[in-house]
């Protein structure tokens, strides 16, 4: 028996082993090699000193190469088409897991270096100074007053980055006690600025609550026929969720508060 009978020999083993090839297929196969060495000779595998056992396929096509043994052997064919496929599988697999790995990484846009980043509250003057300088534009297509009702901080784009959500209502702009048009400005934290995504602006009047878990708190104001203008007591939880700079709402029960101190502001 010389070296590459023996060789081949070995894969069939591993063929065996593995259930690709049945007790007898492999004792037909290994007599075939033992026995027909012109056939061995027919698909001989040239190995390179320079490189590992595994690359002695590189001298010849994988086509040629099943060629060959379909012609010699069928059954020691298939055993190599299996061998083929599954060594493609495996690279396959790999670069999928890797690729898998690569992408998976949350990316930040624009991401801010250690030198330019600007801390939550530099970034919150800057969203509120942004919107300063929108206000004329917000009361000229409004025909009212523009009313700064304050800010919240929280991530609601689930970048990992704390954004600017700023509220504001309406009055009219001669004067007066009346208020509508309660609003939402959602402001997007890029480390070193903020950008403008979107915002919020129902038919009805609400008060902010808080930022948490990627979600927005606000609660629904409406009034009873016994409340006084102050103080609305019919309440509805609501969740907001940003997306697409848009605000999706869920609504909870809508419940009354007999001694509401809230002001609808």
């Amino acid at each position: 028996m010389n070296k590459e009978q023996l060789t081949q020999i070995e894969k069939l083993g591993k063929l065996l082993r593995s259930g690709l090839l049945t007790e007898e297929e492999f004792n037909a196969q290994k007599k075939a090699i033992l026995t027909a060495s012109s056939n061995i000779n027919a698909i001989h595998f040239e190995q390179v000193n320079t490189k590992p056992q595994s690359s002695q396929f590189e001298k010849q096509s994988w086509w040629s190469i099943i060629s060959r043994a379909i012609k010699s052997n069928k059954v020691y064919a298939v055993a190599i088409l299996v061998l083929c496929f599954t060594i493609l599988a495996g690279f396959l697999y790999n670069d999928l897991k890797e690729n898998s790995v690569t992408t998976s990484q949350p990316l930040l846009k624009n991401p801010p270096t250690a030198t330019n980043k600007k801390s939550l509250l530099e970034l919150t003057k800057e969203a509120e100074s942004k919107f300063n300088a929108y206000m004329p534009q917000i009361a000229s297509s409004h025909d009212a007053r523009v009313n700064y009702g304050g800010f919240l901080t929280g991530d609601i784009t689930n970048d990992g980055l704390d954004d600017v959500v700023i509220y504001f209502f309406l009055s009219p702009k001669d004067g007066g006690n009346a208020m509508w048009g309660h609003s939402l400005v959602f402001y997007e934290n890029f480390g070193n600025k903020v950008k403008v995504i979107g915002g919020f602006e129902p038919d009805y009047k609400f008060y902010t609550e808080k930022i948490k878990d990627g979600k927005i708190y606000i609660t629904k104001t409406q009034y009873h026929e016994e409340d006084a203008m102050c103080c609305p007591s019919i309440l509805t939880p609501i969740e907001l969720t940003v997306v697409n700079g848009k605000a999706q709402e869920h609504f909870f029960p809508t419940y009354r508060e007999k001694s509401s101190t809230n002001t609808g502001n």
